[in-house]
């Protein structure tokens, strides 16, 4: 009888971790840390995915009619074309546009701007050719 008990709990305890297991991998993120409010990580690159330098990025708040509103201050990319931008006046809720600053796209090159989702804290803009 003993056996039979020991048998009976170590498949409960292997199931137990085994559904643990399971349910940990389904609750682990991509591997980006999560950000706080009102901060966002942009990516630049070019379509062939190298990174895009000597350019700035900026936040453009986007008013409850859907039109975009104040640009906060520009932020350079560094080597990596990667630039980190923060609204220290943030609300809940608040919707942006992310974008290259106009005056700094490279000659030849257009880009869309992304608008940010609620949650999502990492972007990316690609610069495609004219």
């Amino acid at each position: 009888m003993t056996k039979k008990i020991r048998a009976a709990f170590l498949l409960c305890l292997t199931l137990c971790i085994a559904a643990f297991a399971i349910v940990f991998a389904a609750c682990a993120d991509n591997g980006e840390e999560s950000l706080p409010a009102g901060t966002y990580q942009v990516t630049v690159q070019y379509e062939d995915g190298t990174a895009a330098t000597d350019l700035d990025v900026q936040l453009c708040r986007i008013d409850e009619n859907g039109n975009e509103g104040l640009c906060l201050t520009p932020v350079a990319v560094d080597e990596n074309g990667v630039a980190t931008v923060v609204d220290n006046g943030y609300v809940d809720g608040q919707q942006y546009h992310i974008k290259v600053a106009d005056n700094t796209v490279p000659d030849g090159y257009v880009c869309e701007p992304a608008t940010t989702v609620s949650g999502q804290s990492y972007y990316t803009i690609v610069l495609k050719a004219a």
